[in-house]
């Protein structure tokens, strides 16, 4: 018998679905994929959503965080979904600046490492961690340890990182994890992302190696981003599928619901606390783990397709209180709970019901978000930011939201090629069956 799956299945038109290695696979299509990343203190709410039924496909674990992230993790193990482990290379070699906790993993010394230090002696050692990591966690997926591309595909660390891939997979099949698929990030600045000849080069070399699921880390792209970025990089993914991957695009924030939507991803990724953009300079200037920053108090507004700073959140609902949450199952004291107590978790409910409305069938999964979602965010935001009394920043800012979503909404009306899509081209992410987990945990 069948055990409960995260979430219920869906049932919409099915798409070709990869076909990943190993017994703990079963191929359900599921026609679109939903990752979260937990922060430090995510877990709890993280855990109350899942035992409400969130639709959930996976979750990202940062391996500092191992014993505060136990329990949910096998939490999620349990309703089967995919735990992936994240060993957070890409921060640890980008940064000066990480924290502790991020030092303190047995493979941060070896990240930190130059091109020209970086022999197969310490590839080896590095992925030979990472998979004994995998293996003491009991997780289902690992993602590739890859570094920022600065220069696209002819970046000399790609062909690196390629070769430290395939390690990690000998590294796992030894430990007997055949069945854990690895997941490769690829992090490059936009323009090398959006180049037509940069992708056929990035394309040719993924195609040769053992991966199972293609992320994507384009610096420069995020909520905040133009239309002419959301073309080019629907665009851009559609060119991508051609490689029979899932494509899984991290820290897009609401953006990444218009990608979705137009059929050229499998799904996406969503932290918690943080994760609207991927912004490598920060990164480089502020760490890999600042806490500060992942902290820092912002508040969902699903109406506006933003979030904002508490201060600027509290200003705007006291001169329109309509704004504030008004679902009781969400924030039973309306916006107090929307404020404080319950922020995290408010903002994972509405971005669950978005995520829900895009679970149309796919030949109307476009229109019903131009015409559920993105013209209501636009009118909405053309009401308020016209209302006097507002701090200057804050009128700022809805301005400039305002100006970027009728943006989209113009842009994405008009290019009508768009709207012509093939729903079998994009590959869908196989869901986990529980009982057929990793069972190598080591002791």
């Amino acid at each position: 018998m069948l055990t409960l799956l995260l979430a219920e299945p869906l049932r919409y038109l099915p798409m070709k679905t990869p076909s990943f290695d190993g017994p703990q696979l079963h191929e359900v299509p599921e026609p679109q994929a939903l990752f979260l990343r937990p922060g430090p203190q995510d877990h709890i709410v993280l855990s109350q959503q899942i035992s409400q039924g969130a639709p959930l496909t996976g979750v990202v674990f940062d391996p500092s965080f191992e014993k505060e992230h136990a329990e949910l993790r096998t939490e999620v193990d349990d309703r089967g979904g995919w735990t992936v482990l994240d060993p957070k290379f890409l921060e640890l070699s980008l940064s000066a600046n990480n924290s502790a906790r991020r030092l303190g993993l047995p493979w941060s010394d070896l990240a930190t490492r130059t091109l020209q230090n970086f022999d197969e002696e310490v590839a080896q050692a590095v992925t030979a961690m990472i998979a004994k990591r995998a293996q003491s966690g009991g997780y289902s997926a690992v993602l590739a340890p890859t570094h920022f591309l600065k220069n696209g595909p002819s970046d000399r660390w790609f062909q690196k990182d390629l070769e430290m891939t395939e390690l990690l997979r000998s590294n796992l099949n030894k430990i007997g994890l055949h069945e854990v698929p690895i997941f490769y990030p690829v992090c490059t600045p936009a323009k090398k992302f959006f180049n037509e000849f940069e992708r056929a080069r990035f394309k040719e070399r993924l195609s040769q190696s053992s991966i199972k699921s293609l992320w994507l880390r384009v610096a420069g792209f995020g909520s905040r981003s133009g239309r002419g970025s959301l073309v080019n990089y629907i665009r851009a993914c559609r060119d991508l599928q051609s490689l029979g991957l899932p494509i899984i695009p991290e820290k897009t924030g609401s953006i990444g619901l218009a990608i979705l939507a137009f059929q050229s991803v499998s799904g996406l990724e969503c932290g918690v606390s943080s994760g609207e953009s991927f912004d490598v300079l920060s990164m480089q200037r502020g760490g890999g783990n600042n806490q500060k920053r992942a902290a820092h108090a912002r508040v969902y507004f699903p109406d506006l397709g933003c979030s904002l700073p508490k201060k600027q959140a509290e200003d705007l609902l006291n001169a329109k209180a309509a704004l504030g949450c008004k679902n009781a199952r969400c924030c039973k004291q309306g916006i107090p709970d929307m404020l404080q107590a319950n922020r995290r978790g408010h903002f994972l409910t509405q971005r669950f019901h978005e995520f829900n409305i895009l679970s149309a069938p796919s030949a109307i999964r476009h229109s019903r978000y131009i015409d559920v979602i993105l013209r209501k965010t636009v009118a909405t935001l053309g009401v308020v930011s016209r209302i006097d009394n507002l701090s200057t920043g804050l009128s700022k800012r809805l301005r400039t939201e305002h100006r970027r979503t009728d943006g989209w909404l113009k842009t994405l009306e008009q290019n009508t090629d768009l709207h012509r899509f093939n729903d079998k081209d994009v590959p869908a992410f196989p869901r986990r069956i529980v009982g057929f987990r990793n069972t190598n945990v080591a002791k």
